[in-house]
Order: structure tokens, then C-alpha cells, then sequence
């Protein structure tokens, strides 16, 4: 029987993430959970709501839900940007729908954005994926410095009635950082898609490595090619290889800063820069049979608030080699093999020893993923759910 109790509230999401074709870290965590959270919840109101020059589709099913709004607001992020920080309009919490303006109950970001609120009695809650931008500021570029600037992350911080960490260690950083209490922070790790598993079917593996041109032996690493991902380590331990059969294959969209490995790798000997193939762009639905195909999947990341690439990985069987930092000790426990971020020598050790033994291959060939990994996205949702009833 249904509480009768139980307010049902007005809620805005920001959904900015969502308007894209290739899905970002963040895309991929609000796209898995709010398909699932407007799925369970047919009560509460929702508003999603995103800004850009275009009014770009979003990259969401919520299969026509009566209580299901979307509000695209037609100005470029940098006027929204602006507008916000000098003047501190629009107002996250009153939006116009129907040709009516709409009180907000509850606003959920789920990564930082701009969000100037008109009530106080608004509730805000806030999803934290990591704070590299506070640890490791030398790796963003300019632009970026100024983005975390301007949008005053610790007053959002300060603002939040809840905020959502996607690791222990993200929740340690935000106790240390900003000195919230622990009270205050819900620990909600990200899931991964049954797809990342070991693939059985050999044509489609086959049909893969035949679309990019893979080779038979190759070390694989996916990100986004940015400073904090290390990638010049990995290249520089890659060119210590002498096995000549042995390639490396970099995926990720391009990022910021690549300068330095993009100047190691251009004065690499022909011989060595032959068996560095460099792909910009992986579909979701190939991406599995990359970690199917890899020999070794390679992530000596300088700080991560989760890392999902290395859990894929993982799903689909392939040895993992990430550092021993941030949350990868938490979320890999003993499943990869734990390296210093710094110690390119110890990578290309690592490296080596598991192509020149088999027995030590097979046995991180052979481990697992927890189930609960593939349950993380509903756990989420339902998670999220019980905040906003609760609020």
C-alpha cells in the first residue's frame, strides 16, 4: 500500500553530460543511471534540463514517461557560464515549462556545472567523480584552471545537502580537501554493461580487428589522452620492448596538453613508432572486443576518483597492469598488477615478465570482476531515489 505520507517532488537534473554522440566518463555514469532511476520511479517529477547553441538530442531513452520533462535552454555555454557567474541568473531551481515557471524541489548534478539557486530551501545534490583538479592542477591546461575557478566548486560543495563520491577515496578527498563530514557524503560506486565480458564469438572478435586494422599481439590503453593518464610512461616503457611482435594501441578521444608524449612519440626510430597505433574513436558497442584482443591492458594513471577502463578490462579477461594510487588499489584489490605511476622501469618490468611467463600471465588471465560490479548502476539509481524521497 503506498505512503500516503510521501511528498512527490519536482526535481531538476542537469542533463548537459547527454548531448553528445561519444559519451564522456560522466555521460556514460548519468546515461546508465537515470535511464534506470525514471524506469523505477513514476512519481516524482522530473525536469531535465541542459544549455548549448544547438539543441542537440539527448542520448537517453526515458520512453515518453508522462512525468519525464526536457528543457533546453538556447544560449551557448560560455553566455550560460557568464550569466551565472556575474549575476548569478538562471536560476537552477525555477524553470520555465509549459509556459509557466516551475519551483524546483530538489536539483541533482551530477557532475560540477554552474548552479545558482533563487530559494534556500532548495535541496542540492551533488555527484563528485574526483578532485585531480585540486590534487594534480599542473595537468589541466589553462582553460581548465580557470572552468574550476570560476564555477567556486567549494561553495557547490559547501551548498550540497548531499553529495554523492563514487569511491572511498573520492569520499576521503572531499573529508580532507574541504572538510566535509562524512555524514554528509553517500558512497555510490560506478557499475559496468553486461557486455564487458569474455566474448566466446570468434567472427565477431575477427570482424573487429579487421575494421581497425589490429594486430595479433598488442598492449591497450583507453582514455582520455590527457596529462593525469600517464601516457608518455607508457610509451616510454613500451620502446624498451625487444619483442618486435608485440604492438601498443592508445584509444581515447583527444584531450589537452599531449605535447609531451606527442614530441617523445614523433622522435620515436621508425621501427618502434610502427607499432604504436593510435585510434581516436572506439564505439561502445566494439569497445569490449578491444579488451578481448589485448594481450595486456595498461593504465599507470597519476590519480583516479574510480577508473572504470581497467574493470572492463578486467570483465573481458585481460591481464591488468594500473598504479597503486587513488582508488585503484580500492575498486582492483588484488585482481591488477599495482605499479608506481613515476617508475617507468617497473612498468616495463611488469610488462615484460607477463609476456616471458606464461604462468604468471595465466593466473591475472584468469581473474574476475565481483558481480556487484554489474549491479552498481541499478544500486545507484535506487540509491538516488531514496535521497530524493528522504530529502
Amino acid at each position: 500500500m503506498e505512503d500516503q505520507n510521501i511528498k512527490y517532488r519536482k526535481i531538476a537534473i542537469d542533463v548537459s553530460a547527454l548531448r553528445q554522440k561519444n559519451l564522456s566518463g560522466v555521460g556514460k555514469y548519468l546515461k546508465n543511471v537515470l535511464e534506470r532511476l525514471l524506469l523505477i520511479d513514476d512519481k516524482n517529477e522530473y525536469f531535465l534540463f541542459s544549455f548549448g547553441h544547438k539543441n542537440i538530442p539527448l542520448n537517453l531513452n526515458f520512453q515518453n514517461k508522462k512525468n519525464v520533462h526536457y528543457i533546453h535552454k538556447k544560449i551557448s555555454s560560455k553566455v550560460f557560464f557568464l550569466l551565472n557567474f556575474l549575476f548569478h541568473i538562471p536560476h537552477l531551481d525555477i524553470l520555465k515549462f509549459a509556459g509557466k515557471k516551475k519551483k524546483m524541489d530538489i536539483i541533482w548534478l551530477p557532475n560540477f556545472n554552474p548552479c545558482s539557486l533563487k530559494y534556500k530551501k532548495t535541496k542540492l545534490i551533488t555527484t563528485i567523480h574526483d578532485l585531480s583538479f585540486v590534487k594534480y592542477r599542473e595537468f589541466l591546461n589553462l582553460k581548465r584552471k580557470l572552468w574550476h575557478d570560476f564555477l567556486k566548486i567549494q561553495k557547490i560543495v559547501k551548498r550540497s545537502n548531499k553529495l554523492i563520491a563514487v569511491s572511498e577515496n573520492t569520499s576521503m578527498d572531499l573529508q580532507n580537501i574541504y572538510k566535509v563530514s562524512k555524514e554528509k557524503i553517500l558512497v555510490s560506486p560506478l557499475g559496468i554493461d553486461k557486455k564487458f565480458c569474455k566474448i566466446e564469438d570468434e567472427n565477431l572478435l575477427k570482424n573487429v580487428k579487421l575494421e581497425y586494422n589490429l594486430p595479433d599481439n598488442f598492449l591497450l590503453f583507453v582514455g582520455v589522452k590527457e596529462p593525469r593518464k600517464n601516457i608518455l610512461s607508457i610509451i616510454k616503457a613500451f620502446s624498451k620492448l625487444k619483442n618486435e611482435d608485440v604492438y601498443l594501441v592508445i584509444v581515447g578521444s583527444c584531450g589537452w596538453k599531449e605535447k609531451s608524449w606527442r614530441k617523445f612519440y614523433n622522435n620515436l626510430s621508425d621501427t618502434i613508432k610502427s607499432r604504436i597505433i593510435i585510434v581516436d574513436y572506439v564505439s561502445d558497442e566494439d569497445l569490449p572486443a578491444f579488451y578481448n584482443l589485448a594481450k595486456i591492458f595498461i593504465w599507470p594513471s597519476f590519480y583516479e576518483g574510480f577508473g572504470l577502463p581497467p574493470i572492463e578490462a578486467l570483465a573481458c579477461s585481460c591481464p591488468v597492469i594500473v598504479s597503486n594510487n587513488s582508488s585503484l588499489p580500492e575498486i582492483l584489490k588484488n585482481n591488477a598488477i599495482l605499479i608506481e605511476a613515476f617508475n617507468i622501469e617497473n612498468l616495463y618490468v611488469v610488462i615484460n615478465e607477463l609476456l616471458t611467463d606464461e604462468n604468471l600471465y595465466n593466473f591475472y588471465k584468469s581473474k574476475t570482476i565481483a558481480e556487484e560490479f554489474y549491479n552498481n548502476w541499478d544500486k545507484s539509481a535506487q540509491k538516488i531515489l531514496n535521497l530524493f524521497n528522504k530529502l
